[in-house]
């Protein structure tokens, strides 16, 4: 049942898409949101008050990701990230956009003097890569 959390951005990323192509809103929304999760998600979602306390979108999206998103440590993830290896049949292309989805799960910001929190991904995915 469990999705990484690599997994769960794209899954926002593609219902976000699929909102604004479709122009569902509202209860239309809420019911094509929850057909989306798997069967097992949905009777967990069911056997903790199913839809009627997820009267938003919102609240949804945090129900089902604290069902289905297996959340590790950021220390987990850079220890992955440190680790990662060019498979042989794997392009160069290939190797870093799996690099660049592994160092978006490690935290890798700082906050700059001017107060604004600072990426710092695109050097560590070049220096991985």
């Amino acid at each position: 049942c469990e999705m990484s959390e690599h997994d769960w951005r794209f899954f926002l990323c593609e219902w976000d898409d699929y909102k604004r192509a479709t122009g569902v809103t509202d209860q239309h929304m809420l019911d094509e949101l929850w057909s989306c999760m798997t069967p097992d998600i949905r009777r967990l979602a069911f056997d903790q008050g199913g839809k009627t306390s997820l009267d938003t979108e919102d609240k949804m999206v945090k129900m089902i990701k604290g069902l289905a998103v297996s959340v590790l440590h950021e220390a987990v993830h850079t220890v992955e990230l440190h680790e990662a290896r060019q498979l042989s049949t794997e392009s160069t292309k290939a190797f870093a956009a799996r690099v660049r989805g592994i160092a978006t799960n490690c935290n890798l910001t700082k906050k700059c003097v001017c107060m604004k929190e600072v990426t710092f991904i695109e050097e560590t995915v070049y220096n991985v890569v």
